[in-house]
């Protein structure tokens, strides 16, 4: 991932959140500082399906309005979001605070030089079962333009339009580890010349009941017991952890050459990250892939294992899961593992799927910005007890190199290695 021939930096200078306990990175960071947990009781009615990280009651156009936009920009956000679906509305929410938080708006930049990377894949889903159900009698009268919504590539065309983004685009489906491949290729994108700028726009994975009836029936959801009140089910790394519980959740993280940026507005240095594939088609986890994919992108930034002292696992609360990451961590940092903090944002907010990557990159950002490490919710009885895994309540924390793990189904591992600026 580095190129010899770059010796430009890459730099995070905005970024947008929108999640089950916030409405932007400042509610964000609030949530993280004080373990405010997102989880709610579903409001589906399925025994299967109890509980959720959901974003509730959103006001579309009044949380635009309240954007450090222009009202230009603010109208164009409107016009495009009005009817369509709430995933498209997320991620022109996260963009928009992006883009103000990283001054773009009324900066001189050539917009053929700014790029777009969308974390995720069959982002529709939901809306296909909708119109699916609403239409399948009159296929005739579907709406013409639904054939070009229902693809993944619409969400990219809707931010260009509302950014004047003419750069390279694309989107990333590597599963839950999406997030992380998208910014890996925004990265790359920054590093090797090809744009200065690169939004990287983890969306809200949109799933409908036969994808949550799908995970329910593999048992990699949480919640199993109904009974049990909705702030204490999620246990990341806890005895008691039975599987992940869904979140809704949308990330943007503008991604900048240091040539171009404003390093006084800069947040974090993105020093490095990998994708490593296990070899295999299903859903098992790999402890050696972890491993491998945390080793390379400690290679890629440049630095030690040693120099890592914090670390925002994947973390998602299966039993095989965490264990499988525990052991990969203790594999790559030795005795230097019990000196790293380690926490799940995952216990906070649900598990994201595509935008998981990307809204823990926002939270690590946040957290090194802050000199803070917030708790891992409901961690009573850790699988390792030799670990610092944040327990209780958040603490200071002065974070220099930080490690943000994201692993998907199907053999995806990636890692991405985050700096702290000086000053």
């Amino acid at each position: 991932m580095r190129d010899q021939k770059s010796n430009r930096s890459v730099l995070i200078t905005g970024m947008g959140s929108l999640n089950s306990v916030s409405r932007n990175v400042e509610g964000f960071r609030e949530a993280l500082y004080n373990g405010r947990c997102g989880i709610a009781k579903s409001s589906e009615g399925n025994e299967q399906i109890s509980f959720g990280g959901f974003i509730k009651d959103l006001d579309f156009r009044g949380q635009t309005d309240s954007l450090a936009v222009s009202d230009e920009l603010k109208k164009k956000a409107v016009s495009l979001g009005r009817r369509a679906p709430d995933g498209i509305k997320y991620s022109i929410l996260t963009s928009l605070e992006a883009w103000a938080q990283a001054g773009m708006e009324g900066r001189e930049c050539d917009n053929t030089r700014i790029g777009i990377v969308l974390a995720g894949s069959n982002l529709s889903v939901n809306e296909q079962l909708r119109v699916a159900s609403e239409y399948s009698d009159q296929p005739e009268f579907i709406s013409p333009s639904y054939a070009f919504q229902f693809m993944d590539t619409y969400h990219i065309g809707v931010i260009s339009e509302l950014l004047s983004v003419k750069g390279v685009g694309f989107s990333v489906g590597s599963a839950s580890a999406s997030g992380n491949s998208a910014i890996i290729q925004g990265y790359n994108l920054v590093k090797n010349g090809s744009c200065d700028i690169c939004l990287v726009v983890g969306t809200a994975a949109d799933l409908s009941y036969i994808e949550k009836h799908a995970f329910a029936n593999l048992g990699a959801l949480g919640g199993k017991d109904a009974s049990i009140p909705p702030e204490s089910v999620y246990r990341p790394f806890d005895r008691k952890h039975d599987g992940f519980i869904y979140g809704q959740g949308a990330g943007c993280i503008i991604l900048e050459s240091s040539d171009t940026a404003e390093k006084t507005k800069a947040l974090a240095e993105l020093s490095g990250g990998c994708i490593v594939l296990d070899g295999n088609h299903g859903p098992e986890c790999n402890p050696d892939g972890e491993a491998r994919a945390m080793r390379a992108a400690i290679e890629m930034a440049g630095i030690e294992c040693g120099d890592i002292d914090y670390i925002n696992a994947h973390g998602t609360g299966s039993p095989l899961g965490d264990e499988s990451e525990v052991r990969a961590i203790r594999e790559v940092f030795g005795s230097h593992a019990a000196n790293i903090r380690i926490n799940s944002t995952k216990s906070i907010i649900g598990h994201c799927l595509f935008s998981a990557g990307v809204c823990e990159c926002i939270s690590t950002v946040i957290q090194m910005t802050n000199s803070f490490v917030h708790p891992n919710i409901n961690l009573n009885a850790p699988i390792d007890e030799g670990l610092n895994l944040v327990k209780g309540m958040s603490s200071e924390h002065s974070i220099r190199y930080a490690l943000s793990n994201s692993f998907g189904f199907s053999g995806f591992n990636t890692s991405i290695v985050l700096k702290a600026l000086e000053g």
